[in-house]
């Protein structure tokens, strides 16, 4: 025996497990020994809360719009949206980066590209008849 201990943690899961440990030898009694020798003590392991990826669907993917209609919101376009696997992570704020792929930029009002609230809801203006 090395005294090492080997465990797995549930995924998803944190906090404080405390154990006890006996070690024990029979020996005998030969030369004055006793039978058995017992030493106790214990141990604590704690599994610290790490941050936790957050996650989101996308409800609708095309958003169809007249040319020159001016300004849209769209809400829906993000559901599911998590901030985290944990309840500890309830109160973190959660924002939505919108980045430009590819197509006809000029399509917007004024150049101003779409963006996303943290609600899945996005806003943006289309330029006049493009």
């Amino acid at each position: 025996a090395d005294g090492s201990v080997w465990f797995k943690l549930a995924p998803y899961q944190n906090g404080n497990a405390t154990f006890d440990v006996t070690l024990r030898d029979d020996g005998g009694t030969l030369n004055g020994g006793s039978d058995t020798f017992v030493i106790e003590s214990a141990f604590n392991v704690s599994v610290l809360p790490v941050n936790n990826q957050p996650s989101f669907s996308v409800g609708e993917d095309t958003l169809m719009v007249s040319e020159g209609s001016g300004n849209h919101s769209f809400e829906g376009v993000a559901v599911d949206i998590r901030t985290g696997r944990d309840a500890n992570e309830d109160s973190q704020t959660i924002s939505f980066d919108v980045v430009f792929r590819d197509g006809n930029v000029t399509l917007f009002l004024g150049g101003v590209l779409p963006t996303m609230d943290a609600n899945g809801t996005v806003t943006f203006g289309v330029a006049p008849f493009q």
